[in-house]
């Protein structure tokens, strides 16, 4: 597998995740680079058996392309606990740092870093480490129906993420409902048990996601 197909993995199986499947502009947006520049290196992918898709319609990851991200993800989020718990590293720069410390591929060490940390479950992020971990059945918040109470649960690690959610004092564990969606503005309006409502912006709420509560 070349080097580029890991960030590959890693991205469709965040913008796919719960979603389950995803497409060549938002895996440009998340990659930060023309949609174009795609199609390339998802057609290798696809040849190599990693992914799977309609043509200009969905992508997603075949069975082995799912145990490969699923692998990759596990020593990402593993790292991302290390420089979060050990070393203390402002949340919005771990994510850079950590996808550069997971291209570590000595499974001695990745074990002991596991034990090291305690055997953790899930990342500062929400995320889980292994899927097994995830025992409750997530929702993007975006797909929430009015008066719902969720607990958010989870958001995607990008470093605009991480700093929005913090900005807005959106936290994981935080239970709200939704009072108001505002198309027009893209503008999702949540409420928590407070009364303090929050002005979640329509982009970021699609890697938000939240476990349904009564």
């Amino acid at each position: 597998m070349r080097k580029s197909a890991s960030i590959y993995l890693k991205t469709i199986f965040e913008a796919s995740y719960v979603k389950k499947s995803t497409n060549n502009k938002q895996l440009a947006q998340l990659l930060k680079i023309a949609p174009g520049s795609i199609t390339g290196e998802i057609a290798y992918m696809e040849k190599a058996g990693l992914v799977k898709r309609k043509r200009y319609v969905s992508i997603w990851l075949s069975r082995e392309g799912m145990e490969k991200a699923n692998y990759i993800i596990y020593k990402y989020r593993l790292c991302e606990i290390w420089l979060d718990h050990i070393l203390h590293i402002p949340l919005p720069i771990i994510p850079e740092q950590a996808w550069l410390m997971s291209a570590m591929n000595n499974e001695d060490i990745i074990k002991k870093l596991n034990v090291y940390l305690g055997m953790p479950k899930f990342s500062p992020f929400g995320g889980p480490l292994r899927p097994e971990y995830q025992k409750e059945k997530l929702q993007v918040l975006t797909e929430m129906k009015k008066d719902q109470w969720v607990v958010i649960r989870q958001y995607l690690d990008k470093k605009n993420i991480i700093k929005y959610m913090q900005y807005i004092d959106f936290k994981i564990g935080k239970k709200v409902k939704l009072v108001d969606k505002k198309d027009d503005l893209e503008i999702i309006v949540m409420q928590d048990l407070n009364n303090h409502q929050y002005l979640v912006n329509g982009n970021i709420a699609q890697f938000i996601y939240v476990a349904a509560v009564n």
